[in-house]
């Protein structure tokens, strides 16, 4: 389950319409061998394939809010970005105020950095500001940590993401 975790990002660049049999695969490992400490990310990825490839909003949201309260009373850092970005850079706001995604997204990029995660950290970061972009913040500050954060991004050598963010 960890090494399709670690692939995920490249298997959804590459050949999204596989990624939802893979998460499916995670959930089944974990209850057919035990549980993993990879499996409220692998239900987290399942709800987001549930939403994005399926279309079924509510079982996709509910599944990744799930997988949010695992990471919170197992207390499980290694994953916890992972899943706060998957919650709320994509599914919370389409249910909830998109304002409450800007402090859990701030504080996933903490705890990938913490964790080493540097991946899930820098989408945190870039989601972060998109989503203060469309929330009405300030534009000269949003320009002046955007700027900022892009560097970050790229001092982290987390290309994926850097460029990603550049668009914005």
């Amino acid at each position: 389950i960890k090494l399709t975790t670690i692939a995920t990002v490249a298997i959804f660049g590459n050949a999204p319409d596989i990624l939802p049999i893979i998460n499916f695969k995670q959930v089944y490992l974990s209850l057919k061998y035990g549980k993993s400490t990879y499996l409220p990310y692998a239900i987290a990825a399942h709800g987001f394939a549930i939403t994005a490839f399926m279309g079924d909003l509510d079982k996709g949201h509910d599944l990744a809010k799930s997988a949010l309260q695992m990471t919170e009373e197992e207390d499980l850092p290694l994953i916890k970005a992972k899943v706060m970005v998957i919650y709320y850079g994509f599914l919370s706001y389409w249910k909830n105020s998109i304002v409450e995604s800007k402090a859990p997204l701030k504080l996933a990029y903490s705890i990938g950095r913490q964790t080493g995660d540097l991946l899930y950290a820098t989408f945190a970061l870039s989601f972060h500001n998109e989503i203060r972009f469309y929330t009405g913040d300030n534009l000269t500050e949003l320009l002046t940590d955007t700027t900022n954060d892009c560097l970050i991004i790229k001092n982290l050598k987390q290309n994926l993401v850097y460029i990603i963010s550049e668009y914005q």
